[in-house]
C-alpha cells in the first residue's frame, strides 16, 4: 500500500515540474537570453517527462 502512494506522489511531482518548467525556466531563459536558466529548464521537463515512463 505504501508504495503505491509513494508512487503517485512521485508521479504527481513530475506531473508538476512538466506543468512549471515551461512558464518559470523555459520562457524567462529565452526572452532574457539566459543559457543557464533555460538548460535547467530543459532538464527539468526531460526529467519530469522521463519519470512516468521509468516508474509507470
Amino acid at each position: 500500500m505504501a508504495k503505491k502512494g509513494s508512487n503517485q506522489t512521485v508521479l504527481g511531482l513530475s506531473l508538476l515540474g512538466m506543468l512549471i518548467a515551461p512558464p518559470l525556466l523555459l520562457y524567462p531563459g529565452t526572452t532574457y537570453q539566459n543559457v543557464a536558466l533555460e538548460a535547467v529548464g530543459y532538464l527539468v521537463l526531460i526529467i519530469s517527462m522521463l519519470v512516468p515512463i521509468i516508474k509507470g
